[in-house]
């Protein structure tokens, strides 16, 4: 698996640091990465993990009801990320991985956290010109190219991290 090789050979060795940020393309995205933003320091990279590996869940979810999650982007926006949640079963999916309902309810009316995401994305589209996601940036650049682990492994491997 690419996330243990990465952590193994390159992270735990010192040579490479990693900083995650989210990439919000759409509500899907914000719903899932504003629950990950609220969970504990300890529970964050293991929830995330979970998240990637269970996409399609997620995917089905909202594609199941799309009509639910146009009426949801039409309420207030602090109740719009709870509502998506319980929409295209999102709380569901986080209630599996041992995030409560009150905690979900609690960060997804948060509208703060639902715009900090999107500040970041935005800054990340300004400053670095990123389109879509993966993406990865390697000492403050760009890494053209590096869409799956070998390549990425390939471009570290090049900039030195062996």
């Amino acid at each position: 698996k690419s996330s243990e090789e990465l952590k193994k050979d390159y992270i735990n060795s010192g040579r490479v640091s990693l900083e995650m940020r989210h990439f919000v393309r759409d509500p899907l995205d914000a719903t899932a990465a504003a629950v990950l933003r609220c969970a504990p320091a300890e529970r964050y990279f293991p929830l995330l993990e979970s998240t990637f590996a269970g996409q399609a869940d997620l995917f089905a979810g909202a594609q199941a009801n799309p009509q639910a999650g146009e009426a949801a982007m039409q309420l207030a926006p602090n109740q719009r990320f709870s509502t998506l949640a319980t929409s295209w079963k999102i709380d569901e999916f986080f209630k599996a991985r041992g995030v409560t309902a009150d905690q979900m309810k609690t960060c997804l009316s948060n509208v703060d956290n639902i715009s900090k995401l999107e500040q970041v994305t935005n800054a990340s589209v300004e400053e670095y010109k990123i389109a879509g996601t993966p993406s990865f940036l390697i000492n403050g650049m760009l890494a053209e190219n590096t869409s799956t682990w070998e390549l990425l492994r390939d471009r570290l491997r090049t900039m030195g991290a062996r």
